[in-house]
């Protein structure tokens, strides 16, 4: 059936142009309209110019069997050139009301140029496939039409019965289930869900407990319905950490973020779960519905685990600081819930002045028991927090420990030095049973500041002072070696509190004290330092036959160490006046006679320890039918030039006759003869005692004079300079062929000497007159060049007749802790033999004297018989150790 669209004239005000055009609208059957519009419209940029709307339902009623309509346009303002549209529009009630576009006619070009009416055919047709999907007549409403649901054929303006489940609008008034009048009889028509709701009262479970929630929808009334839709619903609350959602009633399946109330169902029911205590809200979220909550409360469980709840500190040494400690539940929130406990403290490492207190302050009767060593306990019953201190005077990082309810927690805490208050200086002892030496290299020495409580702490200046007094000699040093000094003025870097030096001494002897001073603050230590020379005398009491006398200190090696000693005596046989020492062991010097007269040897001995350079060996040897056996080293001396022989002998017999006298000789590395004038042999009752020196740095010449010579002075040449010869001693044993003369000691005597000068060695064999001189058989010399650095000086005292004493007056004070003292000639008292022209009788005691330092400038001879005159070759050697 057509429809017919009568002639409709745009009437323009002010009209100034003649000319119309008829638009000829004919509109398709299939088309739905409630109301048509006739729009003009500018050719050059699409404005709409005009529009004129009719009621569909209005034309219709005036004549039904036309399918076309006239409607006269008059130019009036109208441009010339435009165009015409024609458009469906849908409503409920004819052009008023709310309208929705439902298709359009092609635009058509018009023309105002004849002052005829022109005609112009305008076809409005169905809107196509691209604004109508489902083909049902209706433009979507995504496009501006009516169409709620284009890609349904049933859903449309012109659907005459809803689906009264509501679970669709398909008359397209915005209105399902029971609210739409078509549904509104039926009795099983469901209402459509207008907000969500909590259907659970509100809740205050326990943490980790699994609680049931439900969410329910509800009508506009408020009553619970079951649409045929389904609604997602998005759980949260308001503190969301530590809260999950679930399928299951035990809350072990996956967490959920989303849960759907089904189609016919009015609710959804899932489960909550919490582990952070609080007051808080479940919240419920649905699309296009207003948010629903319901207050959610978690309480604390019973207490599990201790925790510390106070922020970490640093404090001083001394200080006092609280600590926290909280009772904590299995998910770490503070409780009052569980019953009594004690627990337990420790702080790794532990120290004495080291604990915790129940009071601030950290007084003394405050301290917390401690039941163990190094663990303290406290009560924490039923309140949540318990309130500790903590003090240390040790500046370090402890470990604090709590434990006994539930697993045991740690934290660190730092404790720093307190003010720099003190200065402290330690000195490390040498190894066990050693002392140090002169010349040694000392252990590590410290100098720590430090606070109140023995902390170390930088000092403000970064610089320690070290010093001692000038005349100790002593040095400082940054290295273990002490090889390099300190810096000028005492001073060593300190860095982190400490400081360390090194120190050594060419003296020794005496107490010296070692200053260390920083910002102000001073400390002292007291070192003495062993001497390179030790002496002592060694007497033999009348009626005994040996002395044992103490080394002290003890000596650190007796491999780098040799003994010097000097024996007198008043008697006349060898059996009571001769004398021999030995070192025993590393502190003891031992001094023997053949026989135990009832008169006693006066002994003076000296040893020298070194702490390098210096290698001793010491053997004995005996006369077995008139033949000494010489001596093998254990030990090969590394450079024969480098190495001297110390000698001293005990032997029997009434007279001191021509079997008594020995030469000492190294030959080789390896091995030491001892000889005898051949024509005597020797005494069988002799023993020797020889040690073998080796000194790094010394260079030794040695010779043999073989004999026999009568002269009473003679010379040898050696080659050497005067500075060589400033450092230089001369040692000489001898044999004689003098038989058993009981009146003559002169002819037993030799002294030496050293020509600097002449670069020659010269030998005496009485003082100041002739002696009868039978021959020598044998000289055996050494001349000893020290080491540079080490001052020899020689001095000749010569003790009259009737002298038991005489002094000799050095050019050069010495250090008398360093200075060797020995007579150049060596026979069975040591090295103590000089010259003298007595005669009337052959006791020793007038030619051998003791050597002491009265001064450091002046030598001391003494001797136990001053009958006669006599002279000695004496040599003070100052060593450089």
């Amino acid at each position: 059936m057509s429809r017919v669209l009568p002639v409709l004239l745009l009437s323009l005000a002010a009209c100034s142009k003649p000319g119309a055009v008829q638009a000829l609208i004919t509109v398709d059957p299939q088309v739905q309209a409630s109301c048509i519009a006739l729009e003009v419209r500018s050719t050059t940029d699409d404005t709409l110019l005009k529009e004129e709307r009719v009621p569909v339902a209005t034309l219709q009623g005036k004549d039904k069997d036309q399918d076309k309509a006239n409607i006269a346009v008059f130019q009036g303002a109208l441009p010339k050139d435009v165009r015409l549209q024609a458009r469906a529009l849908w409503g409920a009630d004819g052009c008023t009301g709310t309208l929705l576009y439902n298709g359009k006619s092609a635009p058509v070009a018009a023309n105002f140029s004849s002052a005829d009416i022109v005609t112009v055919p305008v076809t409005l047709s169905p809107p196509g496939p691209d604004e109508d999907s489902d083909r049902d007549g209706f433009v979507a409403a995504a496009q501006g039409g009516p169409d709620c649901d284009d890609d349904s054929d049933k859903a449309n303006p012109k659907a005459q019965q809803e689906t009264c489940d509501a679970s669709a609008d398909l008359n397209c008034d915005g209105k399902r289930g029971c609210d739409d009048n078509t549904c509104s009889a039926v009795s099983t028509c469901s209402r459509v869900a207008t907000s969500i709701a909590f259907a659970t009262a509100p809740m205050n479970p326990g943490v980790g407990q699994c609680v049931e929630v439900s969410v329910v929808r509800r009508d506009a009334k408020g009553a619970p319905t079951a649409p045929n839709y389904a609604t997602g619903v998005t759980p949260t609350t308001s503190a969301p950490d530590g809260v999950s959602f679930h399928q299951n009633s035990d809350c072990q399946t996956p967490a959920l973020t989303t849960f759907t109330i089904e189609p016919k169902q009015s609710s959804v029911r899932f489960y909550v779960k919490g582990v952070k205590i609080g007051a808080n809200q479940l919240r419920a979220d649905a699309e296009d519905f207003q948010r629903t909550v319901v207050p959610y409360n978690l309480r604390a469980g019973d207490a599990s685990q201790v925790a510390f709840a106070s922020e970490a500190q640093s404090i001083q040494a001394g200080s006092c600081v609280a600590l926290i400690l909280e009772r904590r539940d299995v998910y770490g929130n503070p409780t009052e819930n569980g019953p009594l406990k004690t627990i337990r403290l420790t702080p790794t490492p532990a120290n004495a002045k080291t604990a915790f207190y129940s009071s601030a302050g950290c007084a003394d009767n405050t301290r917390l028991p401690a039941p163990t060593a190094g663990t303290q306990s406290a009560d924490f019953n039923t309140q949540t927090s318990l309130v500790l201190y903590f003090r240390s005077e040790l500046a370090t990082t402890f470990t604090l420990e709590v434990k006994d309810i539930g697993t045991a927690v740690t934290r660190a805490q730092e404790v720093t030095a307190a003010p720099a208050s003190n200065i402290e200086l330690t000195l490390t002892p040498p190894d066990t049973g050693k002392s140090l030496l002169a010349g040694e290299c000392s252990k590590v020495a410290v100098v720590r500041t430090t606070d109140a409580f023995g902390n170390a702490i930088s000092p403000v200046s970064g610089l320690v002072t070290v010093s001692a007094p000038l005349e100790t000699g002593i040095g400082f040093y940054t290295d273990a070696a002490c090889g390099t000094a300190v810096l000028a003025g005492g001073n060593v870097t300190s860095a982190g509190g400490t400081a360390s030096f090194y120190f050594k001494s060419k003296t020794g002897g005496q107490p010296a004290d070692i200053t260390a001073s920083v910002d102000g603050r001073t400390s002292v230590k007291s070192v003495t330092i062993t001497p390179t020379v030790r002496r002592g005398p060694c007497d033999i009491s009348g009626g005994q036959n040996s002395s044992d006398c103490a080394i002290t200190p003890k000596l650190n090696s007796r491999g780098k160490s040799f003994l010097v000693f000097q024996a007198t005596s008043t008697e006349t046989d060898p059996r009571h006046t001769s004398v021999r020492c030995r070192l025993n062991g590393d502190d003891r010097v031992q001094c023997f006679r053949k026989d135990n007269n009832p008169k006693p040897i006066q002994v003076q001995w000296q040893v020298v320890e070194m702490p390098s350079g210096l290698r001793a060996q010491q053997f004995e040897t005996s006369c077995t039918s008139n033949v000494i056996a010489p001596i093998t080293l254990t030990t090969p001396v590394t450079d024969a030039t480098r190495a001297f022989v110390l000698y001293s002998s005990t032997t029997g017999g009434n007279v001191l006759s021509a079997n008594d006298f020995v030469t000492v000789q190294l030959t080789g590395t390896n091995r030491v003869d001892l000889a005898v004038d051949p024509a005597q042999g020797c005494n069988n009752d002799a023993l020797y005692t020889v040690q073998v020196v080796e000194f790094d740095g010394s260079k030794v010449t040695r010779g043999l004079i073989p004999g026999p010579t009568e002269d009473s002075t003679f010379s040898v040449g050696d080659v050497f300079t005067p500075e060589e010869a400033g450092r230089s001693a001369l040692l000489a044993t001898f044999r004689t062929s003098v038989g058993d003369d009981t009146a003559n000691l002169c002819n037993r005597t030799l002294r030496g000497s050293i020509d600097a000068a002449a670069s020659q060695l010269r030998f005496s064999r009485s003082y100041d007159t002739f002696c009868p001189t039978p021959a020598l058989t044998g000289v055996s010399w050494e001349r000893i060049q020290f080491p540079t650095g080490t001052v020899v000086q020689a001095v000749a005292p010569v003790a009259l007749d009737g002298a038991l004493t005489t002094k000799a007056t050095l050019a050069t004070a010495v250090d008398t802790s360093r200075t060797l003292l020995l007579a150049g000639t060596q026979a069975h008292n040591g090295q103590s033999s000089g010259e003298t022209s007595h005669k009337a009788t052959a006791k020793s005691g007038v030619v051998t004297g003791r050597l002491v330092f009265t001064s450091p400038t002046e030598v001391e001879v003494r001797r136990d018989l001053s009958t006669g005159p006599a002279q000695w070759s004496v040599y003070a050697i100052q060593l450089n150790p």
